[in-house]
Protein backbone atom coordinates (compact mmCIF):
# COMPACT_ATOMS: atom_id res chain seq x y z
CA UNK A 1 0.00 0.00 0.00
CA UNK A 2 1.02 3.57 -0.48
CA UNK A 3 0.00 6.26 1.96
CA UNK A 4 1.11 9.23 -0.10
CA UNK A 5 2.39 12.57 1.15
CA UNK A 6 1.86 13.62 4.75
CA UNK A 7 -0.30 16.60 3.77
CA UNK A 8 -3.44 15.34 2.09
CA UNK A 9 -6.10 17.94 2.59
CA UNK A 10 -8.44 19.36 -0.02
CA UNK A 11 -6.30 22.48 -0.41
CA UNK A 12 -3.23 20.69 -1.77
CA UNK A 13 -4.54 17.76 -3.80
CA UNK A 14 -2.41 16.87 -6.79
CA UNK A 15 -4.21 14.72 -9.38
CA UNK A 16 -0.97 13.13 -10.60
CA UNK A 17 -0.05 12.09 -7.05
CA UNK A 18 -3.62 10.87 -6.54
CA UNK A 19 -3.37 8.70 -9.67
CA UNK A 20 -0.16 7.11 -8.37
CA UNK A 21 -1.82 6.19 -5.06
CA UNK A 22 -4.90 4.82 -6.84
CA UNK A 23 -2.68 2.71 -9.09
CA UNK A 24 -0.90 1.14 -6.11
CA UNK A 25 -3.81 0.78 -3.68
CA UNK A 26 -6.71 0.03 -6.03
CA UNK A 27 -5.89 -0.82 -9.62
CA UNK A 28 -2.92 -3.10 -8.93
CA UNK A 29 -4.87 -5.33 -6.49
CA UNK A 30 -7.83 -5.36 -8.88
CA UNK A 31 -5.66 -6.42 -11.83
CA UNK A 32 -4.07 -9.19 -9.74
CA UNK A 33 -7.54 -10.42 -8.74
CA UNK A 34 -8.78 -10.38 -12.34
CA UNK A 35 -5.71 -12.31 -13.52
CA UNK A 36 -6.08 -14.86 -10.71
CA UNK A 37 -9.76 -15.37 -11.51
CA UNK A 38 -8.87 -16.44 -15.05
CA UNK A 39 -7.54 -19.63 -13.46
CA UNK A 40 -10.14 -21.85 -11.86
CA UNK A 41 -8.39 -22.52 -8.57
CA UNK A 42 -9.21 -19.38 -6.59
CA UNK A 43 -11.14 -20.07 -3.39
CA UNK A 44 -10.43 -16.95 -1.38
CA UNK A 45 -9.31 -13.35 -1.89
CA UNK A 46 -8.34 -11.06 0.94
CA UNK A 47 -7.74 -7.37 0.38
CA UNK A 48 -5.66 -5.54 2.95
CA UNK A 49 -7.44 -2.30 3.67
CA UNK A 50 -7.66 0.20 6.50
CA UNK A 51 -10.37 1.49 8.75
CA UNK A 52 -9.37 4.86 7.29
CA UNK A 53 -11.28 3.67 4.21
CA UNK A 54 -14.52 3.40 6.17
CA UNK A 55 -16.93 6.17 5.29
CA UNK A 56 -18.95 5.78 8.47
CA UNK A 57 -15.88 5.70 10.77
CA UNK A 58 -14.30 8.83 9.24
CA UNK A 59 -14.49 11.49 11.92
CA UNK A 60 -11.24 13.32 11.10
CA UNK A 61 -11.22 14.17 7.39
CA UNK A 62 -7.96 14.84 5.52
CA UNK A 63 -5.77 12.03 4.09
CA UNK A 64 -7.74 12.16 0.84
CA UNK A 65 -5.45 9.96 -1.25
CA UNK A 66 -5.17 7.14 1.26
CA UNK A 67 -8.73 7.22 2.64
CA UNK A 68 -10.46 7.28 -0.72
CA UNK A 69 -8.15 4.68 -2.26
CA UNK A 70 -9.02 2.28 0.56
CA UNK A 71 -12.72 3.19 0.29
CA UNK A 72 -12.60 2.30 -3.40
CA UNK A 73 -10.82 -1.00 -2.66
CA UNK A 74 -13.53 -1.76 -0.09
CA UNK A 75 -16.30 -1.01 -2.62
CA UNK A 76 -14.68 -3.19 -5.28
CA UNK A 77 -14.33 -6.02 -2.77
CA UNK A 78 -17.98 -5.77 -1.74
CA UNK A 79 -19.10 -5.73 -5.36
CA UNK A 80 -16.92 -8.72 -6.26
CA UNK A 81 -18.27 -10.64 -3.26
CA UNK A 82 -21.74 -10.53 -4.81
CA UNK A 83 -20.49 -11.55 -8.25
CA UNK A 84 -18.23 -14.33 -6.95
CA UNK A 85 -20.74 -15.84 -4.53
CA UNK A 86 -22.11 -18.11 -7.25
CA UNK A 87 -18.57 -19.50 -7.66
CA UNK A 88 -18.18 -19.98 -3.88
CA UNK A 89 -15.20 -17.62 -3.84
CA UNK A 90 -14.73 -15.93 -0.50
CA UNK A 91 -13.57 -12.30 -0.80
CA UNK A 92 -13.34 -9.75 1.97
CA UNK A 93 -11.34 -6.82 3.30
CA UNK A 94 -9.23 -6.94 6.41
CA UNK A 95 -7.97 -4.02 8.48
CA UNK A 96 -4.71 -5.14 10.08
CA UNK A 97 -4.62 -2.38 12.67
CA UNK A 98 -1.73 -0.08 13.46
CA UNK A 99 1.12 -2.23 12.16
CA UNK A 100 4.72 -1.21 12.75
CA UNK A 101 6.12 -0.79 9.22
CA UNK A 102 8.27 1.63 7.22
CA UNK A 103 5.03 3.45 6.36
CA UNK A 104 3.89 3.51 10.02
CA UNK A 105 6.91 3.63 12.33
CA UNK A 106 4.60 4.44 15.25
CA UNK A 107 2.65 1.21 14.79
CA UNK A 108 1.65 -0.76 17.88
CA UNK A 109 1.54 -4.32 16.53
CA UNK A 110 4.33 -6.21 14.77
CA UNK A 111 4.00 -7.28 11.16
CA UNK A 112 4.80 -10.84 12.26
CA UNK A 113 1.88 -10.92 14.72
CA UNK A 114 -0.53 -9.42 12.19
CA UNK A 115 0.63 -11.87 9.53
CA UNK A 116 -0.07 -14.81 11.83
CA UNK A 117 -3.56 -13.54 12.63
CA UNK A 118 -4.32 -13.02 8.94
CA UNK A 119 -3.04 -16.51 8.11
CA UNK A 120 -5.29 -17.94 10.82
CA UNK A 121 -8.30 -16.19 9.30
CA UNK A 122 -7.27 -17.35 5.81
CA UNK A 123 -7.07 -20.94 6.99
CA UNK A 124 -10.74 -20.80 7.99
CA UNK A 125 -11.77 -19.79 4.44
CA UNK A 126 -15.21 -19.03 5.83
CA UNK A 127 -17.86 -17.59 3.54
CA UNK A 128 -19.26 -15.81 6.60
CA UNK A 129 -16.60 -13.14 5.97
CA UNK A 130 -17.36 -12.78 2.27
CA UNK A 131 -18.33 -9.23 1.39
CA UNK A 132 -17.38 -8.04 4.86
CA UNK A 133 -14.87 -5.59 6.29
CA UNK A 134 -13.18 -7.15 9.32
CA UNK A 135 -10.24 -6.52 11.60
CA UNK A 136 -7.62 -9.10 12.60
CA UNK A 137 -9.77 -10.13 15.57
CA UNK A 138 -12.66 -10.96 13.19
CA UNK A 139 -14.76 -8.00 14.30
CA UNK A 140 -16.98 -6.70 11.52
CA UNK A 141 -16.31 -3.03 10.82
CA UNK A 142 -18.70 -0.50 9.31
CA UNK A 143 -18.20 0.39 5.68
Amino acid sequence: ASFGPEKQNYENLDINEYNLILNVNVFSPLLIILKALKGNKVEQIINITSEMGSISLNKDGDYYYYRTSKTLLNAITKNLSIDLLKKNINIFCIHPGSVKTKMNTGGIISAKRVSQKILNICSENSLKYSGKFIDINKNILKW
